[in-house]
């Protein structure tokens, strides 16, 4: 039972400073520690991986991503190459893993099934796309007929927040000329009767700026910047004010007072107001330093070196996944959008996993680099989703939990594998054996399983998700939910 703090004790301990002790247990109404909810908004995040899951249909390639039997993917998926940065960064218990789902193809648009594609179209130019953010079939190549899912949950969630929603990119470069152009979109927002796409941020420095002033917007007036000054001068006296409560309080209270305490120094150098219901992790956005050198263009080639396709998309992914649970801890936004590679991604893989020397398109087709090279790098991109999962459940809200416990999480994949609709044979660059995975405490989701997707569609997938985070519509052709991934 913890031990009650009073209301003049706590104002002692900050010196006046608001943010500078978490919201402890102790310091709750009897009725809100009953209630457990505390009001704590909800968030959403919609993750992309721009690679098929699997590379071919033949026996001696085998899976990288689904294991064989359903059920606890802790059990299941252990063996698994590309699952394997679940495990290590400790989130395996917290992810759901469905498989065999499917994107159909039809020869003609009126006998097209919901989310389908035209099988004319080529795999190459995006077919895939349309169905997976937006839930509508795919008609004309990489052209989007409604909104993508994270624009619909703004709706939901964070219609009036300060930010309504962040949509970032960790591959700044196309590495093939360009600069994203289509490959490199994943929002799309409804403005009247058209759908206009959203540049996503590609800088962690640009989006550094662009969330800082937010916490202090350019116009601040002189008694605003005098009152932070103030709040940070503080900080010092606080910290040790707060040392001396910790024999006062429960081991609950005790560990979130230790960890916050471990912030203080970081609060001080970079603290700034706040914006909506904060969480007990709230901080100023930190300043992540300059981006990494872009690296050199692939040009067509099949052979690389670690200075081409690559631009330490490691670097950049952690400081975009640091952006959002900072984002998320002080209620800037709740919906993020997270694209860790272009569709068709050339995107060197010379740095990812044993080190293979060749875009990450190409693995996908060539015989010449082993199946490990593949779930190389669709563990790269599991392991950004991880790690992004881990962040949110080691960020706390006032109340004890985390903010993995309010957020749900989807990461989807480019393709499958399998048949191939355009010549009939066996491909990574086809929309069956598709997998989804999801995350979250949020709504009933159930985490740590591996899903039969009874070759339904993957956007079915994501509106469970978005369902079990507050949308109470459909997702663009489709209202039903996957059975097994919500309780």
């Amino acid at each position: 039972m913890p031990r009650s703090l009073s209301r003049r004790s706590f104002l002692a301990g900050t010196g006046g400073a608001a943010l500078c002790l978490p919201l402890l247990e102790s310091m709750m109404p009897r009725a809100a520690r009953a209630r457990g909810d505390g009001g704590i908004p909800t968030r959403y995040v919609f993750c992309y991986a721009g690679t098929s899951s699997g590379r071919y249909r033949t026996p001696d390639e085998g899976e990288v991503l689904v294991p064989d039997a359903y059920g606890d993917l802790a059990t299941t998926g252990a063996a698994m190459h590309s699952l394997q940065p679940l495990f290590e960064e400790g989130v395996a218990s917290d992810v759901s893993l469905v498989s065999n789902l499917l994107i159909p193809w039809g020869g003609s648009e009126s006998g097209l099934a919901p989310g389908g594609r035209l099988s004319s179209l080529d795999f190459h130019f995006g077919p895939t796309v349309t169905p997976q953010l937006s839930g509508m079939k795919a008609i004309v190549k990489a052209r989007m007929d409604g909104p993508s899912s994270d624009q619909i949950m703004v709706d939901a969630l964070a219609a009036d927040t300060v930010v309504p929603s962040l949509s970032q990119r960790v591959q700044p470069i196309d590495y093939m000329g360009g600069n994203g152009g289509s490959a490199g979109r994943i929002s799309f927002r409804r403005d009247g009767d058209s759908i206009s796409p959203i540049d996503p941020f590609v800088s962690p420095r640009d989006t550094f700026e662009y969330l800082n002033s937010v916490f202090l917007p350019p116009d601040a007036s002189p008694e605003m910047i005098a009152a932070i000054e103030r709040r940070a001068s503080v900080l010092d006296e606080v910290g040790g004010a707060a040392q001396s409560l910790m024999a006062r309080l429960g081991s609950a209270d005790r560990q979130r007072l230790e960890r916050h305490l471990h912030e203080v120094e970081l609060l001080e150098a970079q603290l700034r107001s706040g914006a909506g219901d904060i969480s007990g992790a709230c901080i100023g956005p930190m300043d992540p330093g300059e981006d990494p050198a872009l690296g050199g263009q692939v040009a067509g080639v099949d052979q690389l070196d670690g200075s081409l396709g690559w631009s330490d998309e490691d670097t950049r992914a952690m400081r975009q996944i640091e952006l959002i649970r900072m984002a998320f801890s002080c209620d800037v936004t709740r919906v993020a959008a997270l694209q860790l590679t272009n569709w068709k991604s050339w995107m060197g893989a010379s740095n990812i996993g044993g080190g293979w020397d060749i875009d990450i398109h190409e693995i996908g087709h060539t015989g010449a680099m082993p199946k490990e090279a593949m779930g190389d790098v669709v563990g790269w991109h599991v392991g950004q989703f991880a790690k992004l999962v881990r962040a949110l459940k080691e960020t706390p809200e006032w109340d004890g939990s985390s903010l993995l416990d309010h957020t749900a999480l989807v990461l989807c994949f480019e393709g499958g594998h399998g048949e191939d609709p355009l010549d009939g044979g066996y491909s990574t660059h086809s929309t069956q054996n598709m997998s989804v995975l999801v995350a979250g405490n949020v709504g009933g989701l159930v985490a740590g399983q591996h899903i039969d997707g009874q070759e339904r569609h993957p956007a079915e997938a994501t509106l469970t998700a978005m369902r079990a985070a507050g949308h109470g519509g459909d997702f663009g052709d489709f209202s039903s939910e996957i059975a097994g991934l919500r309780g």
